[in-house]
């Protein structure tokens, strides 16, 4: 039996590990592919076989390809693994360049790089694409802009997305600090 929607979850840790986990499971009961997802999804899931198993012999659609991508990229981050990682968002994205998701997926790796030029750059092309959480490019962007110690740019960043999440505790105070860090700056 198939499922026809995406469905894109969101997890963000705060304090340098901004993670998102983007999956897409379209076929019911166990599967590669669907294990790949799960695994993904968990704070501390850190086996990237069934993703493997899924993307060597699983009958995927190519949005199920770059989301499977995408998931053992997650995976891969979460082991510092962060050049597979890389190699796995780009793929991703190589297959289905609308993936919202893969972008800020790919932008998290570059965060964890301390590459934050790079990975404002991904959010932004997030931001631009207008779809998916859109409260998360920005939020993730704050938390880049913050460590660049571009303050005033983290709390317009912040501002926007709690404009899109308006009930985030994680976004209110992540904007305190932002305010407060620009403030102290002055």
């Amino acid at each position: 039996m198939r499922k026809n929607p995406i469905q894109i979850i969101s997890l963000m840790v705060l304090f340098g590990q901004t993670v998102c986990v983007f999956g897409s499971q379209t076929i019911l009961g166990p599967n590669d592919a669907t294990l790949c997802f799960h695994e993904s999804q968990l704070k501390f899931g850190r086996d990237p076989s069934s993703c493997t198993q899924a993307l060597r012999h699983g009958d995927l659609t190519r949005r199920d390809q770059a989301a499977t991508h995408s998931n053992r990229g997650i995976i891969y981050s979460r082991m510092d693994e962060y050049e597979k990682a890389l190699q796995d968002h780009n793929r991703a994205i190589e297959i289905k360049p609308d993936l919202t998701q893969a972008y800020i997926n790919r932008g998290n790796v570059y965060y964890h790089l301390r590459r934050y030029e790079e990975a404002l750059l991904e959010y932004q092309r997030a931001i631009e694409m207008g779809n998916g959480p859109l409260y998360l490019p920005h939020f993730n962007s704050g938390v880049a802009l913050l460590k660049l110690k571009r303050d005033d740019q983290a709390v317009m960043a912040f501002e926007r997305a709690l404009e899109l999440a308006p009930e985030s505790q994680r976004v209110k105070k992540k904007l305190a600090q932002a305010k407060k860090m620009a403030s102290d700056a002055e």
